[in-house]
């Protein structure tokens, strides 16, 4: 298995250029409306290790969620497909 990336620290649009296993460690409350430097068909799965997070499904390049906005829990993950046509992240939140 590929070693897990830390997504950028309290940014909210962190970058996945380097890699597909994501973990997070945000020191304040956040809200994450896009993943930047994504390619067609990249997909990626995140790991909230913090309770500081909140994913943008309303007005933002994340679509899932039946388009609403969710504060992740720790231990909460996603797994998302970046469609380049569309500039958009599609994205399953799986809830523990």
């Amino acid at each position: 298995f590929a070693p897990w990336s830390t997504l950028t620290v309290d940014s909210t649009t962190p970058s996945v250029l380097d890699g597909k296993q994501f973990i997070t460690n945000n020191t304040v409350p956040i809200t994450i409306s896009n993943f930047t430097n994504g390619y067609d068909g990249q997909t990626i799965s995140v790991v909230f290790t913090d309770a500081n997070t909140t994913l943008d499904f309303t007005s933002s390049s994340l679509k899932g969620n039946n388009a609403v906005d969710r504060a992740m829990a720790v231990g909460d993950a996603i797994n998302a497909i970046y469609r380049a046509s569309s500039a958009l992240w599609y994205v399953t939140v799986i809830d523990v």
